[in-house]
């Protein structure tokens, strides 16, 4: 599965340097797309964050046991998801626009390729959680914390790979829309998707 999703989600190779076949202005509109998706994922992984402060830790104040311990968990996990998109957007926002084709495309398929590694460990922290509500059937002590605890990794990694792989899908579909305008040829490869310019 993890090899599917690096195929399927992963971006662009550009074999050799070719003759720009993209005006200037259109490539530079396709580094606005480009940066404008990075920034919308950004916001929508912000927005998930400060919805689980809002919620959990509101709902944090008015349960115990183990649903304590999933708003709790909800509440530390997204100090780190706001932590992600703050830095992400920066980045983003910072992103040199003025781009060489074979650049821009190098762009694309870097940003795919950190979201196919994030959606794989996705999968791992669902894993964590189904594991920690095992452990937690099994531990008398520190039965409602595990299970909490458990529960908001569950939805939390859910979350976070359905937004990678949406997020990927959707950057995989403008860098094949940027291949059709240059006349560049894709071919999947090994690893990701080789590219062959025409000109």
């Amino acid at each position: 599965m993890i090899m599917l999703l690096a195929v399927v989600l992963s971006g662009v190779y550009a074999e050799s340097a070719a003759a720009e076949t993209i005006g200037a202005d259109e490539l530079l509109e396709w580094n606005q797309r480009r940066t404008g998706i990075q920034k919308t994922g950004m916001i929508v992984l912000g927005s998930w964050a400060a919805a689980n402060f809002a919620v959990s830790g509101f709902y944090m104040t008015r349960t115990s046991d183990r649903d304590f311990y999933f708003h709790q968990m909800n509440v530390f996990w997204n100090v780190v998801n706001l932590g992600i998109a703050g830095f992400g957007y920066i980045g983003a926002a910072g992103s040199p626009l003025d781009l060489a084709l074979a650049e821009t495309i190098h762009e694309f398929r870097s940003f795919s390729r950190i979201l196919a590694i994030n959606a794989a460990l996705d999968v791992g922290y669902v894993m964590a959680g189904f594991y920690l509500k095992s452990r937690g059937n099994q531990s008398e002590q520190h039965m409602e914390r595990l299970i909490g605890y458990g529960n908001s990794i569950i939805l939390q990694g859910s979350f976070l790979f359905t937004f990678d792989v949406v997020l990927a899908l959707i950057n995989r579909s403008a860098v094949l829309g940027l291949a059709d305008a240059a006349a560049v040829e894709l071919t999947a490869i090994p690893g990701g998707i080789g590219a062959r310019f025409s000109w």
